[in-house]
């Protein structure tokens, strides 16, 4: 599964994937050339070459990689040509997109199921010289699509860090989705975001006990109660019962922010 994306930053497409890692909080870097170190070291956690080297940066990122990837629009055969032999050399496994053959939801498909494949972790993320806005959003539709594609497909239970420990107890439900939220990591959110009405039961042991355990509901927390009692319009709501409507109310938030839609065309 992917775990990290590296590149150099030297192009719209390097640096969106980029983007797309500091975006969905996922680990990230790569080597850049002393040209371009200055600038965008700091912003990506990159690491300069000891020299203005463009191909030896390309050969470090190869050799930290699981595997390479290339995004390009139409010819650039001499790019391709040139990563394609050093990903061989390096003996990573090697795949290319082109966008003006494919469409964007083709392309995430097709890299989601090489990934899956190869067992990359470490995906090493290229880009043709052109400099485009559009190129910059075509890389990050394709790669938050196949990093949701990745998390949506996984059957790993969610769990909550059950040592963590909140200084005050929520006092409304929308201070308790504050907290979850910020407790959850992306992979359980796009998880629990891509779940059925009826398979949110399965989060009763995990999230579900952490709620029960750690926003005072043992002890009353009488207005958390109350705030989850006008959220379903009742006259009374048992504390037994505040679980599920907290969860309830977390799924149809993350339905609006986390739900896979592949990518927008």
């Amino acid at each position: 599964m992917l775990r990290k994306l590296i590149s150099g930053g030297l192009t719209s497409a390097e640096r969106a994937a980029l983007d797309t890692a500091v975006k969905l909080e996922i680990p990230h870097g790569g080597w850049t050339s002393t040209a371009n170190g200055n600038e965008l070291a700091p912003k990506y956690e990159l690491k300069s070459v000891e020299a203005e080297d463009v191909i030896l940066s390309v050969r470090k990122n190869v050799e930290e990689s699981d595997g390479v990837l290339l995004v390009l629009r139409g010819d650039a055969s001499g790019k391709l040509a040139q990563l394609e032999k050093l990903a061989g050399d390096g003996q990573k496994p090697f795949f290319y997109i082109d966008l003006g053959r494919v469409s964007k939801f083709e392309a995430a498909l097709n890299i989601c199921k090489w990934i899956a494949e190869e067992n990359i972790e470490t995906l090493y993320v290229a880009g043709d010289t052109e400099e485009t806005s559009d190129i910059s959003r075509d890389v990050t539709d394709i790669l938050e699509s196949v990093i949701y594609l990745g998390y949506a497909e996984r059957r790993d239970p969610v769990r909550m860090d059950l040592r963590r420990t909140t200084p005050k107890h929520p006092e409304t439900l929308e201070e308790a989705l504050e907290i979850l939220l910020s407790d959850l990591p992306l992979k359980d959110r796009v998880i629990i975001a891509n779940m059925t009405l009826g398979e949110l039961g399965s989060l009763y042991n995990t999230v579900g006990r952490h709620i029960s355990d750690f926003f005072g509901l043992w002890t009353g927390n009488e207005p958390l109660v109350e705030s989850c009692r006008r959220k379903t319009g009742q006259k009374t709501l048992r504390v037994e019962n505040i679980p599920d409507v907290i969860l309830r109310s977390l799924w149809e938030r993350l339905k609006t922010t986390h739900r896979l839609r592949v990518v927008k065309e």
